[in-house]
This record gives C-alpha cells, sequence and structure tokens, in this order.
C-alpha cells in the first residue's frame, strides 16, 4: 500500500479514500455539509448519525462497511485494492477500528476506543481483531495512547455506573445533573434509569439520537419528571452548581478518566500522581481546567481538601460536596492499553496523541518485534514542543517542516548528531500510509492532540 491514498480523520487533504471513526468532534474537524473530496467509509451507525448532523451532506458519497468483517476497498484502480476490517472499538456509538491489510503488510489504526479486559463485548471486540489478522503480524500499530500513563488506572465502567448510582442514592432530596458527551455514556444513563426506575432528561437533539440508536424509552424533554438531567459536560462548572444551589439543593456528577489528574497531598491541591503530567492543567481564572484526550475536569484548588481519588482506581472525587468525579471513561487506561499491546505485538508503534508523557513506546517498546525509533534520553519533558524523533522523521521524510533548533530545547549540534544517528532508518516511515487526523485547533482548546504523519499537500 503507497503512502499518502487514504485519510482516517483528516478532511483536508487529497486522498482517494477516506475513513472516519467516530462522529466526535475531534475527529470531524474540516469536516462540513459541503466536503466533497472523495469516497467517505464508516459504520452503518455512525452514517445514520453523520446524516442527522450534516443534513445537507452528499449521502452517495458514504460507503458503509460492515464491523468485523473486511471489505476491498478501491483507491482509484482494479490493481490498487485495499482490505479493510472494521472492529468495533466500545467507545461510543458506531466507533471503530480499521484493520488495513496492504501489499506492505497489515496496519491497525484504533481511533479512540476502550479495551476492558472483562466483559462480553470487550470478547466480542477481541474476537473480531483476531478473527480479521488471522494470525498475521500487524506492521504498524496506531494507538490512542489518550490515557497511556502509570497515573491512569481507573476500574470498568460497569463499576464506574453503579458508583454514579450509590451517589445518587445518598442525595435523595437533590437534583442531580451528569455532564456527558454528545454522543457516547448512553449505557450509564440506561444503567441509571433502569436502576432507579426513573426518566432522565436530556436536550431535544440528544432525545432524537436516542431514538435513533434504538434506546428504551427511559428518556425525557420534560424537566418536571425527573430530577437527573445529562447535560453537555462543557456546561457543568462549580460556577453553574452555584447558580442552581441557589434555587434548589444540587449536585453535578462529571463521568471522565481525567478525574485522575486528582489526588489531595495539601490543602492547595495536587493534581496528579505523575508530575509530567501537571502541565496538562492550566489555570483559568479560579479554576483549573484539565484538558487530556477530550475528558475535562473543572475544580478549584482551595477546595481539594476532601479529594481521595489517587489512592484507588475505584476512588470517587468529591469537590466541596457539590461535583463528584467518577472514573468513568471512553478511551483505554494505563493496564488496558498494556493488555491491547501484549495482544497486538506489533512490529512498530506510534501514539496518536502527540505527548512525549504520553508516549506509548516510553512503556511498551519492549512489547513490540523491531527496536522503536523513540529514545526516552534524548527528549525533554516539555509540552510546548514535539518530540524529537517526531521532528527527525518529518524532515527525513522531505515534509515541509522548519529546524528551530528542536523547538528551542535541544542544541543544533545535538540536533544533528541525533538527526544522522536516525536518518538511515527513518525511511521505514514511508511505508506508514494511513494520514491521521493532524494537530487541529480544537484538540488543542479543549481535548489534547492527535496527530500521526506530516504531510505538505493540503
Amino acid at each position: 500500500m503507497e503512502p499518502g491514498l487514504i485519510a482516517v480523520d483528516e478532511w483536508n487533504c487529497n486522498r482517494k479514500a477516506y475513513f472516519l471513526t467516530h462522529l466526535h468532534l475531534d475527529h470531524i474537524d474540516g469536516f462540513s455539509s459541503k466536503w466533497r473530496r472523495g469516497p467517505l467509509y464508516c459504520s452503518a451507525l455512525t452514517a445514520s448519525l453523520l446524516a442527522i448532523k450534516f443534513p445537507a451532506f452528499d449521502k452517495t458519497l458514504i460507503h458503509i462497511l460492515e464491523v468485523g468483517s473486511p471489505s476491498l476497498v478501491s483507491l482509484g484502480s482494479v490493481e490498487m485494492l485495499l482490505e479493510v476490517t472494521p472492529i468495533e472499538a466500545h467507545h461510543c456509538p458506531g466507533a471503530v477500528m480499521y484493520l488495513f491489510r496492504g501489499k506492505s503488510g497489515c496496519e491497525l489504526y484504533t481511533g479512540d476506543f476502550r479495551w476492558e479486559v472483562q466483559g462480553q463485548s470487550s470478547r466480542i471486540g477481541k474476537e473480531q481483531l483476531l478473527t480479521a489478522l488471522g494470525g498475521e503480524k500487524v506492521l504498524y500499530l496506531h494507538l490512542d495512547n489518550t490515557f497511556c500513563n502509570p497515573c491512569f488506572e481507573f476500574p470498568p465502567r460497569s463499576v464506574a455506573a453503579e458508583k454514579v448510582v450509590n451517589i445518587i442514592l445518598l442525595h435523595p432530596k437533590h437534583d442531580i445533573v451528569i455532564g456527558i458527551d454528545t454522543l457516547g455514556k448512553e449505557e450509564l444513563l440506561l444503567h441509571i434509569a433502569n436502576t432507579l426506575k426513573i426518566k432522565i432528561w436530556v436536550r431535544p437533539e440528544r432525545l432524537q439520537t436516542m431514538h435513533l440508536l434504538g434506546l428504551p424509552d427511559v428518556f425525557t424533554i420534560d424537566a418536571s419528571v425527573t430530577r437527573v438531567r445529562a447535560v453537555p459536560r462543557y456546561s457543568l462548572t462549580l460556577q453553574t452548581l452555584d447558580v442552581l444551589n441557589s434555587m434548589h439543593p444540587t449536585i453535578g456528577i462529571l463521568p471522565t478518566g481525567s478525574s485522575f489528574l486528582f489526588q489531595s497531598t495539601s490543602t492547595e491541591g495536587s493534581f496528579c500522581k505523575n508530575t509530567h503530567l501537571n502541565a496538562a492543567c492550566r489555570k483559568i481564572g479560579g479554576s483549573l481546567d484539565c484538558r487530556i484526550g477530550g475528558e475535562r475536569a473543572y475544580t478549584n484548588a482551595s477546595l481539594m481538601k476532601n479529594c481521595n481519588l489517587g489512592s484507588s482506581k475505584n476512588s470517587v472525587t468529591s469537590i466541596d460536596g457539590k461535583l463528584y468525579l467518577v472514573p468513568y471513561s471512553l478511551h483505554c487506561c494505563f493496564p488496558e492499553i498494556r493488555s491491547f499491546i501484549e495482544l497486538i505485538r506489533p512490529s512498530h508503534l506510534f501514539g496518536i496523541v502527540p505527548s512525549t508523557t504520553l508516549n506509548p513506546n516510553i512503556y511498551f517498546s519492549h512489547l513490540c518485534s523491531r527496536k522503536q525509533l523513540y529514545m526516552q534520553d534524548e527528549v525533554h519533558d516539555n509540552t510546548k514542543c514535539i518530540s524529537v524523533e517526531r521532528d527527525i522523521i518529518r524532515q527525513a521524510n522531505h515534509c515541509s517542516y522548519e529546524c528551530k533548533d528542536v523547538l528551542k530545547v535541544h542544541s543544533r549540534t545535538r540536533y544533528n548528531a541525533l538527526y544522522n544517528k536516525i536518518v538511515s532508518r527513518a525511511k521505514l516511515r514511508n511505508y506508514i500510509s494511513i494520514y491521521s487526523n493532524k494537530v487541529n485547533r480544537y484538540r488543542r482548546k479543549g481535548c489534547g492532540t492527535k496527530i500521526s504523519h506530516c504531510d505538505n499537500d493540503k
């Protein structure tokens, strides 16, 4: 498979075919109803959701791939056929991984995914993946490394869902506001509704999505029939809860993997076990807006006295008795990532979130069959720069990327030495054909960043 033929979750480049993993905003940055660049491949459920979100989009461009079944995709001619198998990603409705099989071997692009070790859904996903591989080796694994750091270890979603129910039961006279994504965490809401025998208020557009997904009739747009409301995550802040509490006792629940950024070691609050990840928290006014991989958590440093998260993966953080952070995540945690890589054992491993502290090769290069380009002792932890090896590989592939003394981290002499050491082997990246989502404004501001390859033909 030649490089530059397909794009995954990237919409501003010229390619023969485009693949959409799921419909979260950071994966459709640059996409609109006017997009017409070429055929778009996705799961059936994502296609249905896409038609609702972009009603004016030319639906003749959409090609539905059956999850778990291989399909042949034409890349411009009969001689250029690519085998593609979507695999259930267990991230949100319609989300899939893509297994590409071409002349140079197999490449697996996970997109955003959750790989829980136990549970029926995980067994189905594992069977799909192993069946699709058919014993063949994965040459390149493009991994969701959103929480690829030992700092992050959270329980299965079923356990976290029970904790949400317990919080609600402990506040029988309070209104409950749950911050959720625009798509995803429907299983959590269903568990709450079925366990407590109640309806849950959602916005009208979210109710439309629930109907499309064929979910039970436990959702309503009538706020008078329930005390539990599901609202967009960005709207759930301490300031919002203060206003609501002035009218009626109210608590907020934020199900998020990013809750593991917090632990209580002092009254000022220490926001992560791993100091390298403290840079992910930046102060905005009187609150900390912690942004990693699309999952946010809002708190105030002076209110962290009662935080108990950090001592146990099953713990819940209570902030001033008003906002509860529950470790319910749509992304893999660190042990799950390790389990997934142990199963795949790829030749080469690349994280789709560019970060020196979340780089999977720091922790798992020994599980790959070939030595990785990443060298931990040559990379400085600095969130303002991209890893050195990525800069070097970009130049080795003759991409339009200027040398800037490695963003003021490395000297020119050290840069040249490292360049010479790696450039002879950088040619292996020429075989990588997946063009993934670049650094985009949405991820930079709200959700971290996803990037895979540099390209200059936009």
